[in-house]
């Protein structure tokens, strides 16, 4: 397999569904800061409630188009979909 086509699937076995996590972890946490903003009375951090939510609604649709069709051609490039197996180490 060329080195071009092992990125490929190394994009979309490892790196792709790992930016979806990140999305939602990120997300959450933005949520959350727009909960404490909003029983601290209208900021926190200097950041308002509608930025934080704002935020982590970017944050959550990211987060879904990032992980949907992430394992497209794991099962017989990347040993079985893990990252820490096969081809994509």
């Amino acid at each position: 397999m060329d080195n071009v086509q092992h990125e490929k699937i190394h994009w979309a076995c490892c790196w792709k569904p790992m930016a979806g996590k990140a999305l939602w972890v990120v997300g959450l946490l933005s949520f959350l800061g727009g909960l404490l903003a909003l029983w601290m009375g209208g900021a926190f951090l200097d950041v308002t409630v509608m930025t934080w939510y704002w935020t982590a609604l970017v944050s959550g649709v990211l987060a879904a188009s990032k992980s949907k069709g992430g394992h497209g051609g794991c099962g017989s490039g990347c040993g079985g979909g893990s990252c820490n197996s096969g081809m994509c180490k």
